[in-house]
């Protein structure tokens, strides 16, 4: 058992409470500084899971306790949940005391450090889906929030979480990058925007990005932010900020900031799907998540995460993989993807190939293998019931035999031969001829038990039948591998002979 007490020594430890219950969270690492507080990644030191422990450290104590009191009772789509709110308890020996603080949903590095430290390492499509995946998820989250009429009013990349961990290289970042959640944190509640508010500790860069993404216009409304901040992400993930957002918008998206009074966030998520409309001719959006929160991947992600669920290798789902479904190879491999992905795309493939071809002839094998003492007990079955036929075919014909005897010796005694031997002669060829009947019956009682007996064996070997086993792989053999290059073809016919 986990020593609580020992581990709390051996660990910086938070004591958290909420009014009603005390919690300890051990440090796992410093998340940042930001206007009002400094975020950490936290583990709870009983049930080990992780959070985000957000603790004041400047501005209104009555507004960040009222904010956090907002965000709590308000549950909103693509937003980050609120858990706790209380206070981190002061230490006694130097005299501190409580300081207000926030346990919330973890949610990965936030997108600004993602942009500049961890996109440019990976594939530029991958870097490229993800700035859509966080476009599609902002403008959806934003939508559905303001048809709640609740607003973020602070947006910008800080305020966005990735759901990756800034620790994670090669695959496992590349999955993170792929499928992490999007999420927005620090709302306000309010709805007045944060901007005005005294940030002392932001660096002038920190500073200049957190200006371009705020709308200063007189008179500006919750939503009007919000818009105007949308727009502006848009234009620092694409653009490079090159143009102000209100030039951005009506360049890009058609929407004039300046005079078009009607703007609402739902045009804006339509006029920015329709602008990159061509771009996802390559990439492929969806919601199909555990959670329902928008994915953009490329085709050959979509090619993978689709064959991790087909896992039975029947018939249809080959045909399936290789041709019918949306996702099948043939369909995805002929978007307007490179030589690369296309290598990418077959290599793929074939490994599910051979996976199939291994699974099928092991599941034929294991038929077989089940299947012979089945066949064991219906060979000698049947022997058996052909012994009793040809018995019965001998015993039928010594009847027929026995009766012509019959015949002959009762006709001998019609024309007058009473002798001692003829009767004798006809009294035991009436015993052969009763004998060999109750043979006869006898032997037809056990060919129909054997005959049921034989059936009942060819239903059990039904079970064995490797007939489907045989069309898949006769199907991998003939159609699946008659659009891959040589090398790999063959290498596949090698496998499935």
């Amino acid at each position: 058992m986990v020593d609580l007490q020992q581990e709390k020594k051996e660990k910086e430890v938070f004591t958290f409470s909420d009014g009603k219950n005390t919690f300890d969270y051990t440090i796992i690492k410093d998340l940042g500084e930001g206007a009002v507080g400094r975020v950490y990644h936290v583990q709870d030191i009983t049930d080990k899971k992780e959070y985000a422990l957000k603790l004041w450290l400047r501005g209104d104590q009555d507004k960040f306790r009222q904010n956090s009191s907002e965000l709590q009772k308000t549950s909103l789509d693509h937003f980050i949940s609120v858990y706790k709110v209380g206070n981190l308890k002061g230490n006694e020996e130097d005299g501190s005391d409580d300081t207000p603080a926030i346990v919330m949903k973890y949610g990965g590095m936030n997108l600004d450090a993602l942009v500049k430290d961890t996109l440019p390492t990976v594939e530029p499509r991958i870097a490229e889906a993800v700035k859509y995946k966080v476009m599609f998820t902002v403008l959806e989250a934003l939508e559905k929030a303001h048809q709640k009429k609740t607003y973020h009013a602070d947006l910008n990349p800080r305020n966005i979480l990735t759901g990756v961990d800034s620790e994670l290289k090669g695959f496992e970042l590349e999955q993170a990058l792929l499928y992490g959640h999007i999420m927005l944190c620090d709302r306000d509640a309010k709805g007045i925007g944060t901007f005005s508010t005294s940030r002392p500790s932001l660096s002038r860069d920190d500073l200049m990005l957190s200006l371009s993404f705020c709308d200063i216009r007189t008179g500006s409304s919750a939503q009007d932010k919000d818009i105007y901040s949308a727009i502006a992400l848009a234009s620092w993930m694409f653009n490079g900020n090159k143009l102000l957002p209100s030039d951005y918008a009506r360049t890009e998206f058609g929407i004039d900031l300046t005079i078009q009074k009607d703007v609402s966030i739902k045009s804006v998520r339509a006029s920015f799907k329709k602008k990159c409309g061509d771009r996802l001719k390559y990439f492929i959006e969806t919601s199909e998540t555990t959670e329902n929160f928008p994915i953009v991947l490329r085709p050959i992600d979509v090619f993978v995460r689709h064959l991790k669920q087909k896992e039975s290798y029947t018939r249809d789902e080959l045909e399936q993989v290789y041709l019918t479904d949306k996702n099948s190879f043939t369909t995805l491999r002929e978007r307007d993807i490179s030589s690369t992905e296309k290598n990418d795309f077959n290599t793929t493939f074939v490994s599910y190939l051979e996976k199939a071809i291994n699974v099928l002839s092991e599941r034929k094998e294991k038929k077989l293998s089940d299947a012979q003492p089945y066949l064991q007990r219906l060979t000698e079955s049947q022997n058996s019931l052909d012994g009793c036929i040809e018995n019965k075919a001998q015993k039928e014909i010594e009847l027929k035999g026995w009766k012509e005897d019959h015949s002959t010796y009762f006709s001998t005694i019609q024309q007058g031969d009473y002798s001692e031997e003829t009767a004798e002669k006809l009294l035991e060829n009436s015993r052969k001829i009763k004998a060999t009947t109750a043979k006869i019956n006898g032997l037809e009682q056990d060919i129909t038990l054997k005959q049921q007996e034989v059936q009942f064996l060819h239903k059990d070997l039904k079970r064995y039948d490797y007939a489907l086993e045989d069309s898949c792989l006769q199907y991998i053999r003939e159609t699946c591998v008659e659009n891959l290059p040589t090398e790999l073809k063959n290498r596949v016919l090698s496998i499935v002979g």
